[in-house]
């Protein structure tokens, strides 16, 4: 599996933001490999897996994907997102072949994330659909709550710790 991942993704397009050791942000982005793939009509033989690295090698991969980014609650809106993407500019800018970064997936029950798409310059292009199925005809559907309120709540609470904690290092003194 970790030879797979090694094949698969470029190691400057997974990181990790640590806090104190502990891990505090994740982001995960793979070369779009559809990009070579319909090239090879589907099938996986000898001439088409010296095409394929010969398209790997010739950096025929325009696109990326970002499939997963996450900040820990208490740490959501500390920069953590802006530091993430401050440093892909630098990443992209070196590997010049890349032209063009798809996040996968935003909910739009999740206007930060697409605030933060945003604010980088990222357009909406596609409406992908989540389908849900009722097991319990009876239970009421609820659509997802808005994060925003929850990451405000997070916010406060986080100034409240370190005032706290500046106060108390205040009276030691």
């Amino acid at each position: 599996m970790i030879r797979l991942a090694k094949f698969i993704a470029e190691e400057e397009f997974i990181w990790f933001a640590y806090h104190n050791d502990e891990p505090v942000a994740f982001f995960g982005m793979i070369p779009d490999w559809n990009q070579i793939l319909t090239k090879l009509n589907g099938k996986i033989n000898l001439i088409n897996l010296l095409k394929f690295f010969y398209y790997k090698k010739k950096k025929t991969i325009t696109r990326t994907r970002i499939l997963i980014m996450g900040v820990v609650p208490k740490f959501q809106g500390s920069g953590l997102e802006s530091a993430i993407f401050w440093h892909l500019d630098k990443v992209m800018k070196r590997k010049y072949w890349y032209n063009e970064v798809e996040m996968s997936w935003v909910g739009d029950f999740n206007p930060k994330m697409v605030a933060m798409y945003k604010s980088v310059g990222g357009v909406h292009a596609k409406t992908h659909y989540t389908m849900r199925y009722l097991f319990d005809p009876n239970q009421p559907f609820e659509r997802a709550p808005k994060l925003m309120k929850d990451v405000r709540l997070l916010r406060e609470e986080r100034k409240n710790k370190e005032k706290n904690e500046a106060t108390e290092t205040k009276k030691e003194d």
